[in-house]
């Protein structure tokens, strides 16, 4: 079964919680995330003690506000947490 789009590929599920690893530096991070529709997402990264939140409200348009996990999140937000 061919994913919904590109972007929701390469990660677990399961619980109603999505699991995925990104890129910090030359390691990768863990980290597990949960989502509503319109961009409400709540993203928890046990090894930076870091919990972040999105608050949204573009519904239907799961394109636009899954950028804010995939690559928001690696590309403003881990390369700044120690």
């Amino acid at each position: 079964m061919k994913p919904r789009m590109d972007a929701d590929v390469n990660h677990g599920y399961g619980y109603a919680w999505h699991f995925r690893t990104q890129k910090r530096g030359n390691k990768e991070t863990s980290y597990y995330w949960a989502g509503g529709n319109g961009g409400q997402l709540i993203i928890v990264v046990p090894e930076l003690d870091l919990v972040v939140g999105f608050t949204g409200g573009d519904y239907t348009d799961f394109q636009k506000y899954l950028l804010w996990e995939i690559e928001y999140l690696p590309k403003y937000i881990l390369p700044f947490v120690n």
